[in-house]
This record gives structure tokens, sequence and C-alpha cells, in this order.
């Protein structure tokens, strides 16, 4: 969740292996090994698919997905943690 001068969103996809694949999806094959809670919406999934990223490294797990509530102010150039809760990152074991 973000809070920005521009405005403001509740539980966005985001993170490093979202931006990262991404990023690689313009140029090669990619697929991401993570896990993800069972609050992890259809839509997320879907983008991933659109991409044409792997998913099959992605894990569910029983908790909810990592959660980072931050904001913005000024001219953006740093970001201000509210709130992090891990979830199911306090059980990820990387199946490799």
């Amino acid at each position: 969740s973000i809070e920005t001068p521009f405005g403001n969103e509740k539980a966005i996809l985001g993170g490093s292996a979202t931006y990262a694949s991404t990023a690689v999806s313009l140029l090669a094959q990619v697929g991401i090994v993570s896990i993800v809670g069972q609050d992890f919406q259809d839509s997320h999934y879907q983008y991933f698919h659109e991409k044409e990223i792997d998913v099959s490294g992605l894990q569910m797990g029983s908790r909810n997905t990592f959660h980072w509530h931050g904001f913005y102010k000024g001219d953006m150039s740093q970001a201000y943690t509210r709130q992090t809760d891990l979830n199911v990152l306090l059980d990820f074991d990387p199946n490799l």
C-alpha cells in the first residue's frame, strides 16, 4: 500500500521479483521463485501470464502475502515505512 502526493493505492502488486521479472520479460524468458499468500489476487497472476512470466516457482503459503505500507512526500526521493508485515516470508523455503 502506498501514499504519494499524487494519490493512494492499497494492496497493489509490487516487489523486487515483480519489477525484475517484468523488466527481463522484455528481453528474455523469465520465471519467479517466491512465495505469495492466500490473499494473492487472481489479477496478479493474470499480470504475470500477460507478460509471459513463468510462475511455476511461485509457492502459495498459508498466511497472507508480504505487505509493505509506506509513503512518499515532496520530491518523492525517499520512501517512508508505516508498516511491514512479513507474513508468508516467515515460512519461505525456496525450491530451486
